[in-house]
């Protein structure tokens, strides 16, 4: 029931090379290039290491350092805070329904550096305390429980591109592959993504997906299958082009128009596998649908306005000012005018040559 977790000395990429000693047992890493921001990640929904922890069924009654896993919608801990080699966990959790949130010091003993996962299918117990030396490293558990939590559970909006991937076996997520195969037929549709569809057909949608379900959008309303798409890209909780980059974008926009292609692409090639790949397919079709603006109104300066703060954004709260939201649907108009060069489809165009459109106005 609780087999004994073990976890090999090492493990090589399929590049060849040796990637960190903390990887999960079972998996191989993706391939990526070497400026991949993921290039050396673990698979998502994967921690392990020593921790402070206090209650669940079999744990301390006080924080004591414990060797926990956290992998893929379980988690389990020891009785050791050592590696535990050929030891069985003193239990297993299943994530499905569980959820985690940030503790306070009162009901973490006075701990600075909190969090607490409740699991409502334990009859005797149903929370577990941890306890971190950093915000970092907290924040770092926290990510991981969240992300074997989202893979437990059904549904793929809201969820970490990276965990859907990983769900879905396929490289480009469910929703996107099937709402632009609906839309294909459409491109030349005015108003496209600028219209609302039904907040019903919409809803309805989104719950058939969110089920597992790949529903045929043959008699679907083009506008609800646009509106389903933007949402889903806008809940993501790491945009397509990622928090992490989002300065490095608006740096790129001030750039002349060479310079901001170049170096786009540059930071395109740096996103995680699954952004990159989700990316140049989103783009190619904006790209289409662009060609299309003598009919449909939609020019690449009109998509980039609809899609450019839901791919770029900075995780904070609140409208960006105006001079933000011009960068960020500038940038946008270069990827789609561009993509192919930007995505690495093509190589850049030489000085003086096509390229660089977009941009501003």
């Amino acid at each position: 029931k609780n087999p004994a977790y073990r976890r090999p000395t090492e493990r090589r990429s399929r590049l060849g090379g040796v990637v960190d000693q903390a990887a999960p047992p079972r998996f191989a890493p993706r391939a990526a290039t070497t400026t991949s921001m993921a290039s050396t990640a673990v698979e998502p929904g994967f921690r392990d290491g020593p921790v402070e922890l206090r209650g669940g069924s079999a744990g301390p009654k006080k924080f004591k350092k414990s060797w926990v896993v956290v992998k893929l919608g379980l988690c389990q801990y020891f009785n050791t805070e050592d590696f535990p080699k050929d030891q069985k966990p003193l239990d297993t959790l299943r994530l499905g329904g569980a959820a985690v949130r940030r503790a306070d010091k009162k009901e973490a003993a006075k701990r600075d550096h909190a969090f607490v996962l409740h699991y409502p299918h334990n009859k005797k117990a149903k929370e577990l305390f941890f306890a971190c030396d950093t915000d970092i490293e907290l924040r770092a558990w926290m990510t991981a429980f969240g992300e074997s939590i989202a893979y437990a559970n059904p549904g793929v909006f809201g969820v970490d591109l990276r965990v859907a991937v990983l769900k879905s076996k396929d490289p480009i997520p469910t929703v996107l592959t099937v709402c632009i195969a609906g839309l294909a037929a459409h491109k030349a549709t005015e108003g496209l993504f600028r219209v609302s569809g039904s907040q019903k057909d919409v809803q309805r949608l989104r719950d058939a997906f969110d089920e597992g379900d790949a529903p045929d959008l043959a008699k679907c309303d083009v506008h609800v299958i646009g509106g389903v798409l933007k949402q889903y890209l806008r809940e993501l909780p790491n945009p397509l082009l990622t928090m992490q980059l989002f300065p490095r974008f608006l740096e790129a926009a001030k750039l002349g128009a060479r310079e901001q292609l170049a170096q786009c692409r540059k930071l395109v090639a740096s996103l995680p596998r699954e952004h990159r790949d989700a990316l140049a397919v989103l783009l190619h079709f904006l790209s289409d649908v662009s060609k299309e603006c003598a009919v449909n109104m939609m020019t690449a300066r009109n998509l980039a306005t609809c899609f450019g703060p839901t791919i770029l954004r900075s995780g904070v709260e609140g409208d960006p000012d105006a001079s933000l939201s011009d960068l960020v649907v500038g940038v946008t108009e270069i990827l789609i005018d561009n993509w192919e060069v930007a995505c690495g489809v093509k190589d850049m165009p030489p000085a003086g040559g096509g390229g660089g459109g977009g941009g501003g106005g």
